[in-house]
This record gives C-alpha cells, structure tokens and sequence, in this order.
C-alpha cells in the first residue's frame, strides 16, 4: 500500500523537518510540496530532500494561479495517480494523529472496502498552550493543549466538525470543491476511517465529530510570536489576498484539555529526524530558520476583554501598515542578530 502526503507550504522552514518526519513515523512513504513563492529556508530544505529522493518539490507560483491552494491538490492528486493508491492532502501546520500505539494507518487504509473514495480525518484544533514565545522544540511537544472534541461553535463555526480528506486516487473525480473536500467519481464514496459512511453537513463539513482511530491534529496559531510572524502579512492558500487578524488569534486559542502523541510513534518520529538531519543542508537550513523565528519579538499580547472583530483582514495593495513595517523591520533585525551569534553569512 503506497500512501502519500499533498501539501502546499509558504515559508515553513522552522516546522518542515519535524512535520515529515512525523507522517513518515506513522506510514506516509512519499511528499508531494508545492512551494509557494517561499523566502524563507523552505526550497533550501525541500531541494536537499528531493535531491535524497525523500520529497517531491513543485515550484507553485501564486501569480500564477487565482487559488494556488485548489490547483497544487488537483495537480498533485493527478501526478499521484498510478503511482500511489492514497493521498493525504494536509496543511503543514496539521499533523494525522493515531489514537494510540496500536492504530496502524497504511494497514487500516488497506482494508477499507474498495468503494470507499475517500476518507475524513475530523480536526482536533490546538491552542497556544499559554506560550508567548518561540523555541526550537517540536510543534507537537510544545503545544499539548486543545480544544474540547465537542467545541462551542458560538466561538468558532464549525469547530472540530471540519476536516481534511485521504483521497484514493484511482477514486479522484477531478476538481477540488474546497480545502478539505476534493471531488470524488461516482461509484465511489466518503467514510471515516472505519468505513462508515461518512455523517455530512456540506463537503467539508461532517455532522458530527469523530477522533476513533485518527484524527487531524491542527496547530493554528502556535505562541503568540509566531502566529504573527507567520500569520500575519501573507495571504491565504485558498484566499491570497487575505491575511489572518488578531482576533483570529484570540479566536483560537483553546487550551481547554491536555493531550499527547501515543509513544511509540513519538520514538519513531525521534528516528525518522536524525535520519533527516543527515541529508545533506537539512540540519544548516532548518537552524537557520528556527533561530531566526525564536528571535522574532512581537507587538505586546494584548487579549481584548471580547472578541468582536474578523477572523480575516484584506491584504493592504499600497503601503503597508505599521504593524506589518514593524513586522518587516523585526524580521530584518532577528536576521542580523542570528547572523552576529552564530557567524553564518545571511
């Protein structure tokens, strides 16, 4: 059984190493990226991979496409076609998670009945875990707070209900409805990991929620700097022109139960990132991004007594604010202190 992942990243350099090394921890053989107009050390790292043979980059300009984000799934879901019978299209910042030690994905994907086209992996969304800061830890071991599995969808529409699909590609009907629900052929159906039919409220959107087996871990804000050194000033894969505001923020930190990997892959992972490290410009590259994350400071957190603005904030076209020229110059002044501690040459 050949399982891939799909994914479309923009300046992910920090977080690419641990998140590939996750996935192939619980069964994922290969990675279609595209690379989307990336400044940071993401292509760095990408094209060291791909030269091992670990990854497959797709350079994915945004100017060339209205929705970057619909049209990499499609093209990698066609590209994928043949030669793998599963593809998970994920974003790099969502992490498929096991239930426990014994569930096995490629072995539970197996065995799903062969009319099942498609399979719904729900959200877990995690908080901030109270961090303000950056550091060089794991995405997964730094934030070990989330959200109840039942969320209070007065605060965010929809909550865990939404979810991200595995797609078998000989089931691939071409199109992609939206981010979390590509189009199927007829003869084939969605279901959950157990092969039940899949509860659905709207493509993308399942009527209940469900974490038996797996479920999508889905690290939305991190810390406080790094949602607005990430968040902030780029656009959306599915909406460019639009970027995250700080009540999006605000919003999304729920930190409401603590929760963890099961062990044995977190021992797998630790396995899969030392045999990483050792492809050639991995390690230099992924230092580089993380020290200069880990030395972003940003505006004050400032949490409003009551969240009433939007979730999304239209890109500025002519200058840019304040807060983004802040964001620009902090960018630029991390850079060079990385450069004075460490002598590299940036």
């Amino acid at each position: 059984m050949r399982l891939a992942v799909g994914a479309i990243v923009k300046n992910e350099a920090p977080y690419l190493l641990e998140w590939i090394s996750w996935h192939r921890a619980i069964g994922v053989t290969h990675f279609f990226i595209a690379d989307n107009d990336s400044i940071d050390e993401t292509t760095e790292i990408l094209r060291a991979l791909q030269k091992a043979r670990l990854v497959r980059r797709i350079a994915f300009p945004g100017r060339l496409h209205k929705i970057p984000q619909f049209d990499a799934y499609d093209h990698i879901l066609q590209r994928a076609a043949g030669r793998f019978d599963w593809v998970a299209l994920i974003d790099a910042d969502e992490f498929i998670a096991p239930a426990t030690d014994e569930d096995d994905l490629p072995a539970t994907l197996a065995g799903l009945p062969a009319d099942v086209g498609a399979v719904a992996l729900n959200w877990a969304i995690f908080g901030s875990s109270g961090l303000r800061a950056a550091s060089g830890e794991p995405v997964f071991q730094r934030f070990l707070h989330r959200a109840t599995q039942d969320i209070d969808e007065s605060r965010m529409a929809y909550g865990n209900r939404l979810y991200k699909s595995i797609i078998r590609t000989a089931a691939y009907g071409g199109g992609i409805l939206n981010p979390h629900h590509p189009r199927i052929a007829k003869g084939f159906r969605y279901a959950r990991m157990s092969g039940a039919d899949l509860p659905l409220r709207e493509p993308g959107i399942s009527a209940d929620v469900d974490w038996r087996g797996f479920r999508l871990n889905h690290y939305m804000i991190k810390s406080w700097a790094e949602f607005v050194l990430k968040k902030q000033g780029r656009g959306r894969a599915d909406q460019p022109h639009r970027t995250r505001s700080f009540d999006y923020f605000y919003r999304h930190d729920f930190n409401d139960e603590q929760d963890g990997m099961p062990a044995r892959f977190i021992r797998r992972f630790e396995e899969e990132r030392a045999l990483l490290l050792r492809v050639k410009g991995v390690g230099e590259a992924t230092e580089r991004a993380v020290a200069q994350t880990v030395a972003f400071s940003p505006p004050p957190y400032q949490p409003p007594e009551i969240i009433e603005g939007e979730d999304d904030l239209p890109i500025p076209r002519k200058q840019p604010s304040k807060l983004r020229r802040k964001i620009r110059f902090a960018r630029l002044r991390a850079t060079a202190t990385m450069a004075r501690v460490f002598g590299l040459d940036v």
